[in-house]
């Protein structure tokens, strides 16, 4: 049975977990967290979708936290695609310059700048 309503409290953005042991895969997000932010529900279901798809037991919370921020990132707009946007290395970024970008691949500016620093195309 799915349900529609899950009560919980506002700062719940997201979970990820495998019923039946590894069979099923299951997601679940915050409706209330995620009104009218669709950018931001895209990147919080990549990373729970990273969360059950990248071997990260065994490494600490904040690694694990690390892998799934790169996994989303890396979902949404790919290295040669965020490479030709910013023209290579960078020493500066503009927030009109993000913000187009953010615009066209729907993709946060922070999770641009984030995607931006792994590549090393910005320090």
């Amino acid at each position: 049975m799915i349900s529609e309503k899950l009560n919980s409290e506002e700062s719940f953005d997201g979970f990820a977990t495998w019923v039946n042991g590894k069979d099923i895969p299951l997601i679940v997000l915050n409706k209330a967290k995620f009104k009218n932010k669709l950018v931001r529900k895209r990147f919080t279901a990549l990373y729970e979708l990273g969360h059950l798809l990248l071997d990260v037991n065994g490494y600490e919370d904040k690694q694990k936290e690390k892998f799934c921020h790169a996994f989303a990132s890396a979902m949404l707009i790919h290295k040669e695609i965020l490479r030709q946007e910013l023209g290579g290395k960078r020493s500066k970024l503009s927030m009109n310059e993000l913000g187009a970008i953010k615009q066209q691949y729907g993709i946060s500016m922070q999770a641009l700048v984030y995607r931006a620093k792994n590549l090393g195309l910005i320090s």
